[in-house]
């Protein structure tokens, strides 16, 4: 269990429960790590053949980790093993349930590292990692893992509790586009596009989703001037990386039957707005309305 930085009584509550059960190990971080450095440091110390991560505000079924070790012991120990989650909101009522009907769709849409379980070996012979990014590093290192075609089966259940804080990290801390999250991004990404054989229109569409639910999450409420500066940060680095990458990308996405419907229209509409050069204008309006309790969630 990594105890990341914090300062009030976590520690205490923790070491009490490891009184009680002698597998839990404690691991305090010296200085507050993002959550990618804090998952890193706990990945790096986890000693099984597969790994589960769970967040500090979710919570897991009496089963959860049982139903995914029968699934290993019975698939011939697959990459990647995948569940269904429940969303709670702060006082214990489920918001909504959601399952999966291929596991290719569970790993396109479920781009959270938990509700799964990754086989360690796997991870280690493809480096793969988290990095102490601001903003998405679970979308990248998700991106990492589905670039690395993994083995992968699904169970179909619903076992993991996302549970809905308002004053969580992805509520306050990475809103505003944190500061040079684009240059430390772009440095991954540019990683994984040389470590990996992917199609260009391939690589164009995960690198457009990551930036199209970066400039919506993070941009709420930022004005018109800083969402401009970092749109076209993001739009610059596209057209370095991918010359024409818009280039049947909108027809690519139309056919991806595994990503969510609501994804691929938010992203086709990004691209028509692009086309008709209304991007810059539309989410410039977009940065100014109060978008808090609505917004499309990729």
């Amino acid at each position: 269990m990594v105890v990341n930085g914090t300062m009030d009584k976590t520690l205490e509550i923790v070491q009490e429960y490891a009184k009680c059960e002698n597998r839990i190990v404690i691991y305090k971080t010296k200085d507050k790590l993002g959550a990618g450095g804090a998952r890193a440091k706990g990945m790096e110390l986890a000693q099984g053949e597969y790994l589960a991560i769970v967040d500090c505000d979710d919570y897991v079924g009496v089963d959860y980790i049982r139903s995914m070790v029968e699934e290993v012991e019975k698939a011939l120990k697959p990459d990647v093993i995948l569940t269904g989650f429940q969303r709670v909101s702060q006082n214990g009522k489920i918001n909504y349930v959601r399952k999966f009907g291929t596991p290719q769709e569970a790993l396109c849409q479920s781009v959270a590292p938990w509700a799964k379980m990754y086989r360690k070996d796997f991870l280690e012979e493809n480096q793969i990692m988290f990095r102490n990014i601001p903003f998405g590093e679970d979308i990248l290192f998700t991106m990492e893992i589905i670039m690395a075609r993994p083995t992968i089966r699904l169970i179909d259940s619903a076992d993991y509790f996302w549970v809905n804080r308002p004053y969580s990290t992805s509520h306050t801390e990475i809103r505003g586009f944190p500061e040079k999250n684009i240059e430390i991004s772009t440095e991954y990404i540019n990683e994984m596009l040389n470590k990996y054989n992917v199609a260009q229109i391939e690589a164009a569409y995960h690198i457009y989703k990551y930036a199209i639910w970066y400039i919506l999450h993070s941009g709420r409420n930022v004005g018109i001037k800083r969402m401009k500066t970092e749109y076209c940060k993001v739009i610059d680095y596209m057209d370095k990386k991918i010359p024409q990458w818009w280039s049947g990308l909108d027809n690519y996405i139309k056919h991806l039957i595994e990503e969510r419907k609501m994804v691929r229209i938010v992203l086709w509409l990004s691209l028509a707005l692009k086309a008709c050069h209304l991007d810059k204008a539309a989410f410039s309006i977009y940065s100014v309305l109060p978008m808090d309790m609505f917004w499309p969630s990729l």
